[in-house]
């Protein structure tokens, strides 16, 4: 066991790849707030293992975790030789993200930002600034009412420059439930 000050433990493993990650307690009675960095999701668990089986995308590149919540994706791709990783989200996931990033040893390799889903000017400034000829990362699962909003980000990132890759996470996902064929890897590469 680790000490985590957040709340609850999870971990992460596959092939040689080991983390360990906090998560926070979930007060059900207040379950409208925004759920993002409350634990270790199904996607984010079978992304890591996409990123554990498909290494080559983020080694020696910088890469930017959009919507990372706990972190486990980003710092997967720090462990795999991703040169620098930024794990995103919003402002209140941060201390825990650091918390995460700490516990795994890779305050070398990965920073923990706020940024907002939605938020152009920051994304960009993540994506053209800090990960030039990089990656921007993250596993997609469609919500309700999220399809506008979320394809006017995907077109953003093509103008941007951004050549995009998708690709289902079916065969990495152990979670059965009918959301398992909707869970996508967004990949967008630019090289310069």
């Amino acid at each position: 066991s680790f000490l985590c000050s957040m709340s609850r433990e999870a971990a992460f493993e596959h092939g040689d790849v080991s983390l360990r990650f906090c998560e926070r307690e979930t007060d059900y009675a207040h379950i409208d707030e925004d759920m993002t960095d409350r634990q270790v999701w199904p996607t984010a668990m079978a992304f890591g293992r996409y990123l554990c089986d498909n290494r080559q995308l983020v080694a020696g590149r910088g890469v930017v975790d959009l919507g990372s919540g706990t972190g486990v994706a980003g710092l997967i791709a720090a462990k795999v030789g991703a040169r620098k990783v930024f794990l995103t989200d919003l402002a209140k996931a941060v201390d825990l993200m650091q918390q995460n990033i700490e516990i795994n040893s890779q305050e070398a390799v990965a920073t923990a930002l706020p940024l907002a889903w939605g938020d152009k000017a920051a994304a960009e400034d993540a994506l053209l600034r800090k990960a030039p000829a990089g990656v921007a990362i993250f596993a997609y699962q469609p919500r309700d009412g999220s399809e506008f909003m979320d394809g006017a980000f995907f077109d953003r990132m093509t103008a941007l420059g951004f050549k995009t890759t998708k690709q289902p996470l079916s065969p990495w996902d152990d979670v059965w439930d009918d959301a398992c064929e909707t869970r996508f890897v967004h990949f967008f590469a630019r090289s310069s």
